[in-house]
């Protein structure tokens, strides 16, 4: 990411990154994986939209999955605009190493002169939508903590899906520092649905609320940051409900 601020006609663009985290463990294989997969592909989609008509943000999209071990699934060029991005399926099998996704995440979430993707001063606070079906694998806690120590993480609109009964709610609740910010998927036909819908949502509320996604570098965010994300996932809930209660709405995402 080059985190430049680009210039449209006389207003500044600056970028925000939406990043999502996907579970592949052997668990997802089948069904789920599936849906993850065609979700994914509908929500870039959109995104090529959104930047189409933005003035003020450009998006760009990262995906990190973690099974036994955890990598970019554009290992080349992670974080993409997503006029550029070709979606690959992914695949599942292995275990579910979710602290290595965190070391992963802890890089990135840093300044460019740190070598993470983050701008030092005015930079907009990242996307990140964590996907899971199981229980982590691998002792997470101490990279976890590390993450959430990141002004950046602070800062992130953060949220989860959590598919059928085995999600560990418990490890969600403590990534995404809100139970509300959880959105529960039971019925495997839906997640394709929650993740379209969950991707724009997200992505239109984090941009559209400049005074909590300007940041403050790496040290945090000078602002009411839980009061505000507490507003922001309430409109991301009732939004994502609202489409999956309308089979029509439901259909266009």
């Amino acid at each position: 990411m080059s985190g430049k601020i680009e210039m449209v006609g006389e207003f500044a663009q600056g970028e925000m990154a939406v990043i999502a985290l996907i579970d592949t463990s052997g668990s997802m294989i089948g069904e789920k994986i599936g849906q993850v997969n065609d979700g994914m592909r509908h929500a870039i989609e959109f995104l090529k939209e959104f930047n189409e008509n933005s003035i003020d943000v450009a998006v760009k999209i990262a995906c990190l999955t973690f099974s036994s071990g955890a990598d970019w699934a554009n290992k080349k060029t992670p974080l993409q605009d997503p006029e550029d991005v070709i979606w690959n399926d992914i695949h599942a099998g292995g275990f579910t190493e979710f602290g290595a996704a965190c070391k992963k995440m802890k890089d990135v979430l840093t300044i460019e002169e740190k070598g993470g993707w983050m701008k030092n001063r005015g930079g907009i606070a990242p996307v990140l939508i964590l996907i899971s079906d199981g229980q982590p694998t691998d002792e997470y806690q101490g990279s976890l903590n590390a993450l959430k120590k990141r002004g950046w993480f602070k800062g992130a609109l953060k949220t989860a899906i959590a598919i059928g009964n085995d999600a560990d709610r418990e490890m969600l609740k403590e990534f995404t520092g809100h139970e509300e910010a959880i959105f529960d998927v039971y019925a495997f036909q839906d997640l394709s649905k929650v993740i379209r819908k969950l991707v724009v949502t997200a992505s239109m509320v984090q941009s559209q609320t400049t005074s909590l996604s300007h940041g403050q570098g790496d040290e945090g965010f000078g602002l009411d940051v839980e009061k505000a994300q507490e507003e922001q996932i309430k409109q991301l809930k009732e939004s994502v409900e609202a489409s999956l209660d309308d089979a029509d709405l439901a259909d266009d995402f």
